[in-house]
């Protein structure tokens, strides 16, 4: 298999050859050997048709593409009293739209926009996402898509874990 489909790898590392740090010879190992690995793991019960062009397709894909595309995420790892930091008293327990106006007010600070804060403050104050979409004029699913972006620009300024 690998020799059948060894010409369009040899393209594929020369178009790639021009962005990968050490040239053809660089893309060209690697395209190599994300091919073989793909060749042992193809689900051909799965997969029975194309097989050539689709070991091709995939090992372009696995050898340059996927790597990029992956979300990081930063991964914090837990001591042995990391479950005594969790751990909060009840006295200090804050009402939830204080802590809400407290997040608004630092999100502010930060230099939030104004529509997605505008957004969270009125489904905080108890208006429904009917309500919003029907003012607006759009569907509610497109104001959930908003609400959404909201909360997470909301977290990337105040570094909210939740």
């Amino acid at each position: 298999m690998l020799q059948r489909i060894l010409p369009p790898l040899i393209a594929i590392a020369g178009r790639r050859g021009h962005i990968v740090n050490g040239g053809f010879n660089a893309a060209f190992n690697e395209i190599l050997g994300q091919a073989w690995i793909l060749i042992r793991q193809y689900p051909v019960d799965r997969r029975p048709a194309k097989i050539a062009s689709n070991l091709v397709r995939d090992t372009e894909y696995f050898a340059f593409v996927r790597n990029a595309r992956l979300k990081r995420l930063e991964v914090e790892s837990w001591t042995d009293d990391a479950d005594e930091k969790i751990v909060a008293d009840e006295d200090d327990t804050i009402e939830p739209n204080i802590e809400l106006a407290q997040i608004i007010h630092d999100a502010v600070k930060r230099g939030i926009r104004t529509a997605p804060l505008q957004l969270i403050m009125r489904l905080s104050s108890g208006e429904t996402v009917e309500d919003i979409a029907a003012e607006a004029g759009v569907c509610v699913r497109t104001v959930r898509t908003w609400r959404r972006k909201a909360i997470i620009e909301l977290r990337e300024r105040t570094q909210c874990a939740a």
